[in-house]
């Protein structure tokens, strides 16, 4: 037989944790047809001699719901073929006409696509325009628990609770979503309005709807400061009323005053799972996040939404009192605080400096200087927070349990490196550099697990059966670029990449450009 592609000679890594073994594998119309010693012949070959042939990367965690339309080549230069979009509680859908001006002012921000035209309503609208783009990916949606409440519930969602009613509404709305291929699970982000505004009794009603369909629940947690296990303890509650699976989507202890070791944490997961709780997490590896501006404020000035806060901002009583909140429980430092996208041609000379810095050059407090870009942004904006410790990365990575989310949310001025570099860095710097784990399982995090996670049964696996997702790489090449001043600059090592049978990626450069099929 003839395949369509041969990649042979290389050390395949199947992506289970097993050693790698020489091996040949034969690809034709999209399947992995072939794993073997023997000679195979192909109308297309890559000597992937002294490299290493593993499963495409899962990316467990993305805010690329819209980026993703562009077809940039960034993260599949990166070895990037499946990503997890609708994280958060932050989803481009459903969004229906009534509501859309609402949603899509709580979405766009974090989802990185301020000029991309919103033509549908429902998650099978969203699919067939996302489809018809051929991304570079193959997507798997989550709904966002955020989106849903605006879709249902307009600017009440910004106030606490829900009526029974209206929550009824939900769990039908979300039931016909979990309905649409591709759909796998709910994201909740309980640390943004409005899914802050939510209460455990909503989340067990949403999570049931979730378990019925075999979903997963991927959960912001509420507090990643302080509250940090009061927070699990609340996503336990919901597991153990619903039996859903769980993701906590990059577990981590921010730093600041009572700040709780990472280690208890994870203690505590370990001891929920022994409970029958079936719950995991994912991390990126760099020790600043990324998000949006209007996360540093109280919870109360988000109450109703983006006008709402604007109105508060303009109000001198409600204007004093976040003055006075943000000085005495700021979330994170000031000048840990770096502004990388705003919208507007001249404040292009504001980013890639931190807030503490641009107040004290204005002569204003960092926490008026906030209240000011808001207003002057309309709520728009994106900023990289300094928040954890290496030794926490450390220990995250270490567990089993922990895979990769690159939390990829893509900014109009200076993106987080963790966009472009999260596995190759995870891989470079973690696994073959630092030993933290065997290259076989370090692997194994980026590749099979997640998709174990994700309930994927034909992805994350070199195997006959399976998608020909695959990525040929050379462990004493591989390593990132990308920093905080040059976010997009490509990793180097990864050489080939295979998305769905096509050969997207030839030597480390651009060959092919759409994926002929949307898969997951």
């Amino acid at each position: 037989m003839t395949y369509d592609i041969a990649v042979l000679n290389g050390t395949v890594f199947d992506g289970t944790g097993a050693d790698g073994v020489r091996a040949n594998v034969g690809i034709e119309g999209g399947t992995i047809c072939y794993v073997g010693p023997e000679k195979i012949a192909a109308t297309s070959q890559i000597d992937a001699q002294g490299k290493v042939v593993c499963p495409g990367f899962i990316d467990m965690h993305t805010h690329n719901d819209l980026r993703l339309f562009l077809r940039e080549p960034l993260r599949i230069l990166e070895g990037i073929t499946t990503e997890v979009i609708g994280n958060c509680g932050f989803s481009a859908f459903p969004s229906p006409s009534n509501r859309h001006s609402l949603i899509r002012s709580f979405a766009e921000p974090l989802l990185g696509g301020y000029t991309i035209d919103w033509p549908w309503v429902t998650a099978e609208e969203y699919i067939d325009a996302l489809s018809s783009s051929k991304p570079l990916v193959d997507p798997v949606l989550l709904v966002g628990h955020g989106t849903l409440r605006l879709a249902i519930c307009g600017e009440h969602a910004y106030e606490h609770g829900v009526t029974s009613e209206n929550l009824a509404l939900m769990c039908d709305k979300l039931d016909t979503c979990l309905k649409t291929p591709s759909v796998h699970g709910l994201s909740l982000g309980l640390e943004y309005p409005p899914g802050s505004y939510a209460d455990t009794a909503e989340l067990v009603a949403l999570a049931e709807v979730v378990a019925k369909h075999g979903g997963l629940v991927a959960v912001h947690l509420r507090d990643q400061y302080r509250g940090l296990l009061v927070s699990l303890d609340e996503m336990f509650d919901v597991v153990r009323a619903t039996g859903v699976r769980c993701q906590v989507s990059h577990l981590q202890s921010c730093q600041g005053p009572e700040k709780v070791p990472i280690r208890q944490a994870l203690d505590r997961i370990h001891t929920a799972r022994a409970n029958g709780c079936d719950i995991s997490f994912d991390l990126y590896p760099y020790l600043a996040g990324s998000t949006v501006l209007t996360y540093l404020l109280p919870q109360w000035m988000m109450q109703g939404g983006v006008p709402k806060m604007l109105s508060r901002i303009r109000s001198t009583q409600d204007r004093n009192r976040a003055l006075v909140e943000l000085r005495d429980r700021p979330k994170t430092p000031w000048d840990k605080v770096v502004l990388t996208s705003f919208p507007g041609v001249g404040n292009h000379d504001m980013l890639g400096s931190d807030l503490a810095s641009l107040a004290m050059h204005r002569r204003v407090s960092p926490e008026l200087f906030l209240l000011e870009l808001l207003e002057m942004s309309k709520g728009a904006g994106n900023i990289i927070t300094f928040n954890k410790e290496e030794k926490d990365v450390q220990a995250v990575f270490q567990d089993p349990l922990a895979c990769i989310g690159s939390d990829a949310v893509w900014a109009d001025g200076i993106p987080h490196p963790r966009y472009t570099a999260s596995f190759s860095r995870f891989l470079a710097r973690y696994v073959i550099q630092g030993e933290m784990m065997s290259l076989q399982e370090g692997i194994r995090r980026c590749t099979y697990l997640p998709a174990s996670i994700l309930g994927l049964k034909t992805i994350g696996k070199i195997a006959t059966g399976y998608r020909a997702n695959t990525v040929v790489f050379s462990p004493k090449a591989l390593a990132d670029r990308a920093t905080y001043t040059d976010p997009c600059a490509s990793s180097r090592g990864i050489q080939h990449v295979i998305l769905g049978g096509q050969h997207v990626v030839a030597d480390g450069h651009m060959r092919h450009h759409g994926s002929e099929k949307f898969y997951c």
